[in-house]
């Protein structure tokens, strides 16, 4: 397994003529993903405000993932083995399964 670009990452959403595509920096400035690109005619591209918004989402993919694995790592320190009271939402083995495959495919 490789090490993903450190973040921050952040989105470059363009403008002009390249309106509606974006690409995504990792912390030292360098482009690491480009999305939407491609010309009006290729319908297999993602352009306008859908590759804006993928865009954003991508760079936030550092941040969420550190939060996941923070919340993770909080429940299973107190007890992970049985549902664990949160507020007044009970935290179901399912949802902390779910929680430890997307990290494992954020990092895999």
């Amino acid at each position: 397994m490789s090490d993903y670009s450190p973040g921050p990452w952040s989105a470059h959403l363009h403008t002009g003529s390249m309106d509606g595509e974006a690409h995504i920096n990792g912390a030292h400035n360098c482009a690491i993903a480009y999305v939407g690109f491609g010309t009006e005619t290729e319908t297999h591209y993602v352009r306008g405000e859908e590759a804006k918004a993928n865009a954003r989402l991508i760079a936030a993919a550092p941040q969420l993932l550190a939060a996941l694995q923070f919340v993770l790592s909080q429940y299973e320190e107190e007890n992970p083995e049985t549902p664990l009271p949160v507020g007044s939402i009970r935290v179901h083995p399912l949802w902390v399964a779910d929680a430890r495959t997307a990290i494992v495919k954020a990092l895999i």
